[in-house]
Order: structure tokens, then C-alpha cells, then sequence
């Protein structure tokens, strides 16, 4: 009666321990998700559902670990061209009449570039703010990677089941409830950011421009044709031919999703 009647700094402790749990469920979760493609969601959609750890929470690790990983490379690769930028500010004032100037500074300890934009937008106020805007992405690139990241989670958040909505629509036969394909689309999202994980930390740890790591994401599709295969038991045409329709529809979806964050 009285389990949950307990300080809520307990409940928030208990709660992400039972997320974040390395237990035999887990590792064996881990072992079947990325060398038995397909397996791990087949087994439990069968019921085997107490050997594993929930698809959800597994996401909800990988991804979380995936983009820390990401925001530091990101941030630790990240340089600004300044001659790139020159040119980008000459480009618009030939294409579309921006008027702009370089401004150097005379300090030694200040070695960035500030461009100073002028834009005929109707008013005052609307240069100050885009040349302010400009001079704040230059200096301070970062803060708009992390909001970047931030977005870029959410929306794959918000396209994971559109995916599974995808896989339901072109492999419904085989399994016919949503939430079948929802799992599915969970692992295979899963699966592609411990790929996107293993190449980061192989990155990060060897810098300097290899490049071999990078062959890893060829195991991506391999793995899925593999895992859809085993799921939704298909010819070998008819398996190709229906995940490539849900993957082009996805990434069609995505750009869109995209697009529309970035014009908000």
C-alpha cells in the first residue's frame, strides 16, 4: 500500500534505474538486436517478452547516447570558413543585391570574422536584427548545433512511427496490427543509431581523417533487408521491392518534417 509513498526525488532515482537497467534481459536484447536481425522483434512478438528488455527503453538509451556523441563530434569538427563565407557574402550581393562588408578586428585575441549585412527589407530594425542574427550564428555556432540536435531527436521521434505506419501499410498482410510493425520500426532505429554510435566513437577516439569506419553503415541496409526478411517471411523480391517503398516514403516524409521545422 504504502511502495510509492516515498519522497519524489526516490521515485525519479527508481524510475530512471529501471530505465537505464544493464541486466541479462538487456545484453541478451542487445546480442540478438544487432546480430539477428529481425529475431529479437520476432521473439517478442511472440510473447517471449520476459527474456528481453522493452524495446522502448532500449531506444531511449541508444538514442540518448547517440546524440551526445553526435553534439561532440559535431562540435569538436566544427570550424568556420571564413573564406567560404567571403565568397557566400559576394555570391548575394552579385545574385540577389545584399550590400556587405567585412569587418575586421583590431584586437589579436579576436580572430573570427564578423559579416556585416545589409539588407533592403523595409526598415531599420530588420537589418539590425539579421545583421545581429548573422553575427551571433558566426560566432557562437554551437548553440544553434545543439538546437539543431534538439530538433533533429524530436523529429525522429515523431518519425519512428510514421515509419512503422509505412511497414504496416506494405507488409500488413504478413502482420496485420500496427503495433507489430511499431517494434519493428523501433529496432531497426535502434539498430541504425548503435551503427551511427560505433562510428562516432571510432572518430572521436581516432581523429584525423580516416575514413575505413565509415563502411560500417553498409551494414544498415544489409540488416534491414535481413531482419524484414525473417519478420515478414516475403520472396526475396517482394521483401526488396516493399522495404525500399517504406524507406523512400520515409525519407520523403523526413525532408518534409524537416523543411517545415525549419521554416518555423
Amino acid at each position: 500500500i504504502y511502495e510509492y509513498d516515498r519522497p519524489i526525488s526516490f521515485l525519479i532515482v527508481d524510475l530512471l534505474g529501471n530505465m537505464f537497467a544493464f541486466d541479462t534481459r538487456f545484453w541478451r536484447s542487445f546480442s540478438d538486436l544487432t546480430i539477428k536481425p529481425g529475431k529479437f522483434t520476432a521473439e517478442f512478438l511472440k510473447g517471449h517478452r520476459a527474456r528481453y528488455a522493452p524495446p522502448f527503453r532500449i531506444y531511449i538509451f541508444i538514442s540518448l547516447l547517440m546524440f551526445i556523441l553526435l553534439s561532440q563530434f559535431i562540435q569538436s569538427n566544427f570550424k568556420v570558413d571564413e573564406e567560404a563565407i567571403s565568397k557566400l557574402k559576394l555570391k548575394e550581393r552579385k545574385d540577389i543585391g545584399l550590400e556587405g562588408e567585412e569587418i575586421e578586428s583590431d584586437s589579436p585575441e579576436n580572430d573570427s570574422t564578423e559579416i556585416n549585412l545589409s539588407v533592403n527589407l523595409g526598415g531599420e530594425d530588420d537589418e539590425i536584427k539579421l545583421l545581429e542574427g548573422l553575427k551571433t550564428i558566426v560566432k557562437n555556432p554551437g548553440i544553434y548545433i545543439n538546437s539543431f540536435l534538439r530538433v533533429f531527436s524530436w523529429s525522429m521521434f515523431f518519425l519512428m512511427p510514421v515509419y512503422a505506419f509505412f511497414l504496416w501499410l506494405l507488409f500488413r498482410k504478413k502482420r496485420k496490427y500496427y503495433f507489430s510493425h511499431l517494434i519493428y520500426s523501433l529496432n531497426q532505429h535502434s539498430m541504425i543509431f548503435l551503427i551511427i554510435i560505433l562510428v562516432l566513437v571510432i572518430k572521436l577516439l581516432l581523429p584525423g581523417g580516416y575514413a575505413w569506419e565509415n563502411y560500417f553503415f553498409l551494414y544498415i541496409p544489409i540488416y534491414m533487408f535481413i531482419g524484414s526478411k525473417r519478420l515478414y517471411r516475403y520472396s526475396f523480391l517482394g521483401t526488396f521491392f516493399r522495404l525500399l517503398t517504406a524507406i523512400y516514403l520515409y525519407w520523403v516524409t523526413a525532408v518534409f518534417v524537416v523543411l517545415f521545422i525549419l521554416f518555423l
